[in-house]
């Protein structure tokens, strides 16, 4: 084997350390089987990538060096159309007197995180249809889950969005200008047209419309709620709704979207108020469980209501008191003001009459300033 030289070991790193980089921005250890492949093309070359260089047909070597441009350009625009950026032909009118439906756009994939394909192995230049031969232009396997990279930039106002054309998750292959479910909203309207007056029904056909959806009903709450009772309850409700809603249910089709959409709303709204119960019991029971609860409640409350009291008295007086809640007898405060032993008792007798007047209901205050 030849010795690789300091070039292609240079090489390799860069190449491999560059590979690591997008694997780590995408998030996919599977890429790392590709590794050893990097590696044989720089430095050990056990497989013969060039095999058709020495050939001794210059036809063959004048064909594969067209088949290895190829190959080359499709799996170079496969990556730079996924992760890096893919022209796209405006389908709609959104954007007219800006852009006009017919234009081309270069869609930047980086700034806001490129989407990784479902099927990965598809035919680059191709969206979802192979030209002429009208067949799908992937494979279905293998099928990944929806995931998203990371970008380098944010959405900001103004910034121009390319979504999903036909809208939605599936295309009708022979109809792709329409989205999936305004197909199957159109071919629902055309097998019940008809008209429900849900007032010309007997109690009998009322009933029957019950049973029909009562036990569907039920369980798609109980799947929701996991509380069979809760779920039944819900579908009352709802029934009795369907009855105040009667005039706008125009068919069959509409009847079963307009109960299936109630009970999932009915359900949500019930799981929301159950989870904001259920944060406030915690809450509380958190607070009950604090030692002295109730008490330093009620002692904060009676001290906030003593003390507006305390500062509406005179000055003299509201001085004397505030000095004696920080400990003080009557001689060390008479020595703060600068006044008699006799003055500090008046202005305190006087202080405690006024606070008693006021505070007559609270008498804790006795205890609290300990007069």
């Amino acid at each position: 084997m030849r010795q690789a030289t300091r070039t292609q070991w240079i090489k390799c790193t860069i190449a491999i350390l560059l590979y690591l980089a997008f694997l780590i921005w995408v998030r996919s250890w599977w890429g790392l089987i590709v590794v050893p492949f990097i590696f044989d093309i720089y430095i050990t070359k056990k497989i013969p990538w060039s095999f058709w260089k020495k050939s001794k047909n210059p036809t063959v070597r004048n064909v594969m060096s067209w088949v290895d441009a190829i190959v080359f350009a499709l799996v170079a625009v496969y990556f730079v159309n996924i992760y890096i950026f893919q022209n796209y032909q405006i389908p709609s009118s959104s954007l007219e007197k800006s852009l006009l439906v017919g234009d081309f756009l270069y869609v930047s994939k980086m700034s806001y995180g490129p989407r990784v394909p479902n099927t990965p192995l598809s035919m680059p230049l191709a969206q979802h249809t192979l030209p002429i031969l009208n067949t799908k232009s992937y494979i279905e396997w293998p099928q990944w889950k929806y995931k998203r990279v990371p970008g380098f930039g944010k959405v900001k106002l103004n910034d121009i969005v390319v979504f999903n054309f036909p809208a939605g998750d599936t295309v009708a292959l022979n109809n792709q200008q329409t989205d999936f479910y305004s197909i199957a909203y159109g071919e629902g309207q055309r097998l019940y047209p008809k008209q429900i007056e849900m007032d010309s029904l007997t109690r009998q056909q009322q009933r029957a419309v019950y049973d029909l959806y009562y036990n569907a009903l039920c369980l798609f709450g109980l799947r929701m709620l996991k509380e069979e009772e809760v779920a039944e309850d819900i579908v009352q409700d709802v029934f009795v709704n369907l009855w105040k809603a009667r005039e706008a249910i125009e068919s069959t089709l509409h009847l079963k979207m307009y109960l299936y959409q109630s009970m999932r709303h009915r359900c949500l709204n019930y799981i929301r108020v159950k989870k904001l119960e259920e944060d406030y019991r915690m809450e509380y029971a958190l607070l009950e469980s604090e030692e002295g609860f109730g008490d330093a409640v009620v002692e904060e409350e009676v001290h906030r209501v003593v003390m507006e009291e305390i500062d509406s008295l005179p000055h003299e007086q509201r001085r004397v008191i505030l000095l004696h809640l920080e400990g003080k007898n009557n001689i060390e405060i008479a020595e703060v003001m600068k006044v008699s032993v006799n003055t500090v008792k008046t202005h305190k007798a006087r202080a405690r009459q006024q606070l008693k007047a006021k505070l007559q209901n609270l008498f804790v205050m006795i205890f609290i300033l300990g007069l």
